[in-house]
């Protein structure tokens, strides 16, 4: 007994000494995440701050405000929200956790709002009655491991109004996410199943069935350039609006999927594709004859330092109008200079921009493909894709307007473009000014630049080097001639 009484006390020991280690490091675990998540947000016009903590031996509390930074952005959303936004947590220190369950890990946050405290006086009272009293509560629980890994859970009420017979039902959503402290590495899950909106008098009708967000953090370039995947679907999105005949009824799915990686040391890509399935959708004005949409954006080859220079100018060019625009606002009287410095400010941004061209677009290797495939309801598939390559060694320097002039005229010489398209004539029946289209793809097919096959209009072709060719057709001596005026400003 007093073998097994000493061992108790020993481990009561031992887990008391790494508690109070523990809760005296979680204030600057706290500080130094929300300065991490400062430093790749603000740049959005969001801040977090952390304006209390309290300790005790075995837990503590934390009030963290999230703030809006961007002038315009807050005096907009201040009409409906409280702002900052208080979030308390309550947090228990490891190694054991006894609180909703056992656990174990450095320390163990937990937080519960209620929806409505977020509104301000009118939008809350508002709220309150649609949801007859019974508010949302939103629930939170971050768990930081051993290995400095934070992994959290973010819970809600179901949402469910009637107003008059009007009826809108939101499920409980859930959110998780597990991150690594140090390098904000990881991935997040959405998960919403259900969305029910119905008027009362049966005019407008919709549902939302299944809406996921799979998010992958795979790090970050400079706190700016993020990289990951990014994965959005929706099982069933079903639209019924009365009121409107042109749209009629709609019944599909889509999903959509973007990823960012490098693909060297000094270079990038982006992949976009999305996809929307209209299997049951009746648009008896446009395009009757759809099933299912794919459309696919593929860069390579971008140069991250250009890409850099590119987002931090486009940032700068933002924050720079918004400053102006506020002191428009402040200064009506002096609108005239206010005017004179936008046109400075967007001049030298432009600049800047054009500039960074230097090192995002390298020559032969920097890619852009545009593909879209549509099948319709009878099984006929038509694709369309672009594919411009950069090809030019082109000094971006001087002036804008300089810069403008000379990528003008020597546009032909910068790039290659490959064109592939085969489209079904079906397809084409019932979408707007189809008499004018068709007439146009006639003209088209007469003069060679289009191919009519087994009821598709195919045109395929390619321009490298000074040289064009359109359905084996070499166009350099009769089109390009002309393209080259038109580039230069001869037409």
């Amino acid at each position: 007994m007093k073998k097994i009484l000493g061992s108790v006390v020993v481990a009561i020991a031992l887990w008391a000494g790494a508690t109070a280690i523990i809760g005296n490091q979680t204030e600057h675990q706290v500080n130094g995440y929300i300065e991490k998540i400062n430093t790749l947000y603000q740049q959005n016009g969001l801040n977090l701050k952390m304006t209390d903590y309290n300790r005790t031996f075995l837990n503590s509390t934390a009030m963290i405000e999230l703030d809006i930074t961007d002038s315009s952005a807050k005096e907009l959303l201040s009409e409906v929200y409280t702002l900052p936004l208080k979030m308390n947590y309550t947090i228990e220190h490891g190694p054991i956790f006894f609180q909703n369950g056992l656990g174990f890990g450095l320390s163990k946050a937990h937080q519960k709002i209620a929806l409505s405290s977020i509104l301000r006086d009118e939008g809350k009272e508002e709220f309150l009655n649609l949801v007859h009293n019974k508010d949302v509560m939103i629930e939170g629980e971050s768990v930081v491991s051993f290995f400095k890994k934070i992994n959290s859970k973010i819970l809600s009420d179901e949402i469910k109004i009637d107003e008059n017979g009007t009826l809108l039902t939101i499920a409980p959503f859930i959110i998780t996410n597990s991150l690594d402290l140090d390098t904000l590495q990881g991935d997040g899950h959405f998960i919403l199943p259900m969305i029910f909106f119905k008027e009362k008098e049966d005019n407008r009708e919709l549902h939302i069935e299944n809406m996921v967000v799979d998010m992958q953090l795979d790090g970050f370039i400079e706190d700016i350039l993020m990289l990951g995947k990014i994965d959005f679907s929706v099982d069933r999105l079903y639209l019924n609006d009365k009121n409107n005949k042109d749209i009629g009824e709609i019944d599909m799915a889509t999903k959509f999927h973007l990823t960012t990686q490098k693909d060297s040391d000094t270079t990038m890509k982006t992949l976009f594709e999305g996809s929307v399935d209209l299997t049951n959708t009746n648009l008896p004005n446009t395009l009757p004859a759809l099933k299912t949409l794919t459309g696919k954006i593929n860069i390579e080859g971008l140069g991250i330092e250009g890409m850099v220079m590119f987002q931090k100018t486009a940032k700068e060019m933002e924050t720079a109008q918004t400053a102006l625009e506020a002191k428009m606002q402040e200064q009506p009287k002096q609108m005239d200079e206010i005017f004179a410095e936008f046109g400075k400010i967007e001049e030298e941004m432009l600049t800047k921009i054009v500039y960074s061209l230097n090192t995002l677009l390298i020559k032969d290797k920097s890619v852009v493909k545009y593909e879209v495939i549509a099948n319709t309801k009878e099984g006929n598939e038509s694709q369309a894709s672009i594919e411009i390559g950069y090809t030019g060694d082109m000094n971006f320097t001087g002036s804008f307007e300089e810069m403008s002039t000379k990528i003008q005229q020597d546009i032909l010489k910068l790039f290659r473009v490959n064109v592939d398209m085969h489209v079904d004539a079906n397809l084409l029946k019932g979408v707007p000014n189809t008499e004018n289209l068709m007439q146009q793809i006639q003209m088209g097919v007469a003069q060679g630049l289009i191919k009519e096959e087994n009821g598709q209009f195919i045109l395929n072709g390619y321009y490298k080097n000074e040289e064009l060719m359109v359905n084996d057709n070499n166009l350099t001596a009769t089109i390009l001639p002309f393209l080259m005026m038109a580039t230069q400003g001869g037409m």
